[in-house]
């Protein structure tokens, strides 16, 4: 019986310890970590500089980084991220690969790769200013950032979703703005018209009542502007707290945590309302209030009042 237990904890040991170097195995009784760090993301903060993150302190030798033709000429531990510096500056909105391995201070490994975008510090302040997602082929679902300073909107992704979770995304070529220009991305049916400040965002069209709609520096990093917009309340639905579908609901969580929406806890009602929106009644923000996060200061316009590109339309469509 003694020998069955030893065994047994011996297999316990030997399934937790999950790393790429030979396989060791510990007395349970030593209390031995045998977790494998957790990798939670990549921003680069710096021209020549990735910032990586961690669940855990972990460090790592520049031997053990690769990033396609680029050299790394150091790396530095501080609590639980690790800090990457190239050997020259990396061209503002491109996007790299990264492969490394860590270890945490017991020895457990982790290899990875991830993507990440190079560090834009020319990033403007924009918001989401007009948007709309019950179009037609005359008139595709769009939405219109309005920049707020000047700047390059190089690397800056804007998302049919938050986060991990999107049906669309688009990244911004290197491009420079002005205060009060007014970038549009359209999507569905690709038109041949050549304007400066248009984009094309691909096939897949916006949820047509609710949604979430974000605006960040580079994929899946610090949000920039975010909406929340929906036709339903919390008494809609009792499975996905009046969302209608799981996808919407997880997304509207993950923009509470943001901390971009307000007020919390997140609930439809508290959305942008999507219901007398059409493919010319579009949503749009009060241009003279400031960003509250909130539904306050968005309106729909009346029939044939969508002003993608020009200043937003004061008029509210009366139902």
């Amino acid at each position: 019986m003694v020998w069955k237990i030893i065994v047994c904890i011996c297999c316990l040991v030997f399934t937790g310890c999950q790393n790429d170097m030979p396989t060791q195995l510990y007395n349970v009784l030593t209390g031995k970590d045998c977790k494998i760090p957790i990798f939670l993301g990549a921003e680069a903060i710096d021209y020549d500089v990735l910032t990586c993150i961690f669940d855990e302190p972990v460090y790592c030798e520049i031997s053990d980084i690769s990033i396609g033709q680029l050299n790394v000429i150091a790396v530095n531990q501080d609590a639980n991220s690790i800090t990457i510096q190239f050997d020259r500056d990396l061209l503002p909105g491109t996007q790299h690969q990264l492969s490394a391995r860590v270890r945490d201070v017991a020895g457990n490994s982790l290899r990875f790769t991830t993507m990440f975008w190079a560090c834009n510090p020319d990033m403007p302040e924009m918001v989401i200013n007009e948007f709309s997602t019950k179009g037609n082929a005359n008139h595709p679902d769009r939405i219109e950032i309005l920049i707020l300073s000047d700047g390059n909107i190089a690397g800056a992704a804007l998302c049919d979703g938050i986060g991990p979770s999107f049906d669309s995304e688009f990244i911004f070529p290197s491009l420079a703005v002005e205060r009060n220009d007014r970038i549009v991305v359209y999507y569905g049916e690709k038109t041949d018209q050549e304007q400066p400040l248009m984009f094309y965002g691909g096939t897949t069209g916006l949820g047509s009542n609710n949604g979430v709609l974000t605006l960040s520096r580079t994929s899946g990093t610090t949000i920039i502007d975010a909406v929340l917009y929906s036709n339903r309340t919390s008494e809609s639905d009792v499975n996905y707290a009046g969302f209608g579908t799981k996808k919407v609901y997880e997304r509207a969580l993950l923009l509470e945590q943001s901390g971009q929406w307000l007020p919390s806890p997140i609930a439809p009602e508290h959305g942008i309302d999507s219901t007398y929106s059409t493919a010319t009644r579009s949503l749009c923000r009060d241009e003279l209030v400031c960003d509250s996060n909130s539904n306050i200061e968005w309106y729909v316009v009346p029939t044939g009042k969508a002003s993608f590109g020009l200043p937003n339309c004061p008029d509210k469509h009366q139902p």
